[in-house]
C-alpha cells in the first residue's frame, strides 16, 4: 500500500466497507463503524481478510470483503475477480451487488450502466434497505445523473431517517445543481443526528462557500482544524474545506 498521504481518504472508505462487510461473518470479531485512519488499520483489515478465508474459504462475504481490500491495494484486476466470485458464490449476497456495483464499476472502471444495473439488483433483493438505496445513489450521482441520484438518497431518507450517507448524497447533488438552501438544510440536519461528523461539517462549509457564506464556512473550518488536535479528521477533507474557502 502507498503512503502518499493524498491517498489517506480513499483509504479511509474502503477501510471501513471492508471492516463492515466482515462483520457478516461469524465468529469473526471486527470493530464497529467508525471514522479512523485508513493508512492506519491496513494491517488489521488484511488480518481480518486472511482470518476470514481459514474460517470459511466457501462464503461470498469473504470473496466481496478481499474485493475491497484490492481497491485499497489499487489492484483493480483482483477487485473484480473477487467481486465476481462473490456474486458467483452467493448471488443472493446483496452487498456484493452493491459495492461490486458502487465501488469498482462506477468509481473505477467508469462502467455506469453496468454499475447501476448491480445496484438495482441489490434494491430487487433488499427493498428496504437505506443503504443499498444510497450506494446505487452514489453510482448515479458519479454518472452525472444527480436528480436519480436525489431520488434514490430520498427513498433512503424515507426508509432510514438516520440514513448517513442518504443525507450526505442528496447534500452533494443539491450542491451541483445550485440548490445551495437545499444542501445547507440537509447537511444540518445531517449534523444534528451524526454528533458533528466531518463530513457534516465539510458538507456545509461547501455548501455555504457555494452560496458565498465564507464567514460561516470559516467558523465550521475553524472548528475542525481545532478538532484535528484532539481526534482524526481526514487530511482530504480539510483540504478540499480550504480550497473552497480559498485558502
Amino acid at each position: 500500500m502507498s503512503n502518499d498521504p493524498e491517498q489517506e481518504y480513499f483509504s479511509d472508505g474502503m477501510a471501513e466497507e471492508i471492516l463492515n462487510s466482515l462483520s457478516h461473518l461469524k465468529d469473526l470479531k471486527v470493530a464497529g463503524y467508525c471514522f479512523n485512519s485508513g493508512l492506519a488499520i491496513m494491517k488489521d483489515v488484511k488480518q481480518a481478510a486472511e482470518t476470514a478465508i481459514k474460517l470459511d474459504d466457501t462464503l461470498g462475504e469473504t470473496y466481496c470483503a478481499l474485493a475491497t481490500y484490492c481497491l485499497m491495494e489499487w489492484d483493480w484486476g483482483g477487485a473484480k475477480k473477487n467481486y465476481r466470485k462473490a456474486i458467483e458464490l452467493n448471488p443472493k449476497y446483496t452487498q456484493a451487488h452493491s459495492l461490486f456495483g458502487m465501488l469498482y464499476l462506477a468509481f473505477i472502471e467508469g462502467n455506469f450502466e453496468e454499475a447501476e444495473n448491480q445496484g438495482l439488483i441489490a434494491i430487487r433483493q433488499e427493498p428496504f434497505s437505506a443503504i443499498d438505496q444510497a450506494d446505487l445513489a452514489w453510482s448515479l450521482l458519479i454518472a452525472h445523473k444527480f436528480d436519480e441520484a436525489i431520488a434514490f438518497a430520498q427513498t433512503g431518507i424515507e426508509l432510514d431517517s438516520n440514513s448517513f450517507l442518504s443525507h450526505r448524497i442528496a447534500g452533494l447533488c443539491y450542491i451541483t445543481l445550485k440548490h445551495y438552501e437545499k444542501a445547507i438544510a440537509t447537511f444540518k440536519n445531517l449534523i444534528s443526528f451524526s454528533n458533528r461528523n466531518q463530513l457534516a461539517v465539510t458538507g456545509v462549509i461547501w455548501a455555504y462557500c457555494s452560496n458565498g457564506n465564507f464567514d460561516e464556512a470559516r467558523v465550521l473550518m475553524n472548528e475542525l482544524e481545532q478538532r484535528a488536535k484532539k481526534e482524526y479528521i481526514a487530511k482530504t477533507q480539510l483540504g478540499l474545506s480550504a480550497a473552497y474557502l480559498g485558502i
